[in-house]
């Protein structure tokens, strides 16, 4: 395990992610690092950005998905290279509000 993982891991603990949010944010930074086959703190901002809309239009992964991916990068951006020259700053796209499907009178009967 590289230093920078096991320092993500470490700073995710203790910030009391769940495990699950470890996983996913853990695999996200390593889709960015296996994409460019660099490690992620030599990337700048403008190659993030590219991967970010390489996972939402060539891939065409789910808004969740990518929002997830974007999440992650902030976090190793921001919070585990605090030093990193570059704060990334990536919107956040809200969650799609979903009407409740009504049922006729039949089928409440």
């Amino acid at each position: 395990m590289s230093p920078l993982r096991q320092r993500m891991i470490q700073l995710m603990q203790l910030k009391r992610f769940s495990p699950k949010t470890q996983q996913s944010y853990a695999k996200a930074v390593a889709g960015l690092a296996e994409y460019y086959h660099r490690s992620p703190d030599k990337l700048s901002e403008a190659a993030i950005h590219d991967y970010l809309r390489h996972l939402a239009k060539e891939r065409n992964l789910s808004w969740s998905t990518c929002n997830v991916a974007a999440s992650a990068m902030m976090f190793f951006y921001n919070e585990v290279l605090a030093d990193w020259e570059i704060y990334l700053k990536i919107p956040k796209r809200k969650t799609p509000k979903r009407l409740p499907e009504v049922l006729s009178k039949e089928e409440v009967e």
